[in-house]
């Protein structure tokens, strides 16, 4: 499978960059910033999520029955409209109550305030699973080679200029460094 990056990298330039910046009211340069840590945290959120077999099936399911790739066929239309689509579902089930944090944390590392890298979270998520269903379809991937793949971009994302960064909100994601995410984890009584 492509590199999920590298896949959506070209989909969120030139006009759907500027569209992007126009939706979230910030220049086109600072949106760019901004897409280049969030994509990689939601990616390694569901990377976390996957690396047991019960989150990897979730993810599965849902690409299988929700997220098809049609959505990269009118990206714009999508991005004019991103509050009524299932981003926030999505980062829900990705970064649960820590949603919150990891979003300060992008917020300052990319000088935004909060609300608005809330609102890039929840446009980008869906395009970024978008990515994932269609990768799946034309590989035939199934929840172990999703699990594979998503590590792989994580790894790849920790190694590139905002690795530093990535690895500490990684980190946020799984406090106890078990390899599962906290958020997934059932609180003990």
């Amino acid at each position: 499978m492509a590199g999920i990056l590298d896949a959506l990298a070209p989909q969120l330039s030139g006009q759907i960059l500027g569209q992007i910046g126009q939706s979230l009211g910030i220049k086109d340069q600072k949106a760019q910033a901004a897409i280049a840590v969030a994509l990689p945290v939601i990616i390694g959120a569901l990377a976390k999520n996957a690396q047991k077999k019960k989150g990897a099936e979730s993810l599965n399911n849902a690409i299988q029955n929700d997220h098809d790739g049609s959505i990269l066929d009118d990206l714009g239309g999508f991005i004019g409209q991103f509050q009524n689509g299932p981003g926030a579902g999505i980062l829900k089930h990705a970064l649960g109550k820590k949603r919150p944090t990891v979003e300060q944390q992008v917020s300052r590392q990319v000088g935004l305030d909060s609300e608005t890298t809330g609102k890039l979270f929840e446009m980008l998520a869906p395009v970024v699973m978008g990515q994932l269903g269609k990768s799946a379809r034309s590989g035939g991937l199934k929840a172990d080679d999703l699990a594979v793949a998503l590590g792989g971009e994580r790894q790849r994302a920790e190694k590139s200029p905002q690795g530093a960064v990535l690895k500490g909100i990684f980190g946020m994601l799984d406090r106890d460094g078990d390899g599962v995410p906290d958020i997934l984890q059932k609180k003990k009584r």
